[in-house]
């Protein structure tokens, strides 16, 4: 009977222990899958990263420059020739302006006057109404120099510096004001398209040309 617990205490014995040899294996087995998850978790975060910047090749930009829409190439044209426009009229008018000297000053107005209503685009009555106010304009600002002129030289030669000083400067600002209110008139005589705005800025240029 003793033999008999002897040997039932034997293989239970041995029981437990290939028992625990069974699961001392399988616990690491058990446990592998966290690595993975580390593992899948950083390819997650690379794939969250923005791309890299590339650049485009000399070649890709001037590929892209000759796909512009046929609408912004004819702006651009159209810009080129406006710009052409507006050179070739003021350098006409400075060639006349160099020549004016050797020429009466009523064939000189009238030829400047003639090649603006042209670069305008003003016809008939505008055409007529801008030379009839730009010749009387030109008159007054004439009148308005040559009285300039005329008060600088009646200056007492007894004033002192400061005080000679203060009238020129009440006389140089008299004759802007005579000025201005005649370049007001011409202007008003203009409109809102591009070349007559461009024209306007230039106006007071156009005035001591046609002078």
């Amino acid at each position: 009977m003793n033999a008999t617990k002897a040997i039932a205490a034997a293989g239970l014995g041995l029981a437990v222990l290939l028992a625990g040899a069974v699961l001392g294996r399988r616990a690491p087995a058990e446990r592998r899958p966290e690595p993975r998850a580390a593992a899948r978790t950083v390819d997650l975060e690379a794939a969250d990263e923005p791309p890299p910047l590339i650049k485009p090749t000399p070649a890709e930009r001037h590929e892209a420059s000759r796909a512009t829409p046929a609408v912004e190439r004819r702006t651009l044209a159209a810009l080129r020739t406006q710009r052409r426009a507006d050179q070739e009229f003021w350098d006409e008018l400075g060639g006349l302006v160099e020549v004016r000297s050797s020429v009466a000053p009523a064939s000189h107005r009238e030829h400047v006057t003639s090649i603006t209503t042209g670069y305008l685009g003003l016809e008939n009555a505008r055409a007529a109404a801008f030379e009839q106010t730009a010749a009387q304009s030109v008159e007054q600002i004439g009148r308005a120099w040559k009285a300039r002129d005329e008060a600088l030289l009646a200056l007492p030669a007894w004033l002192g510096s400061e005080e000679r000083s203060r009238k020129e400067r009440e006389i140089q600002e008299r004759y802007e004001d005579a000025k201005r209110q005649e370049v007001e008139r011409v202007e008003a005589l203009l409109d809102g398209t591009p070349r007559h705005l461009r024209f306007r800025s230039r106006l007071g240029e156009w005035i001591d040309a046609v002078r």
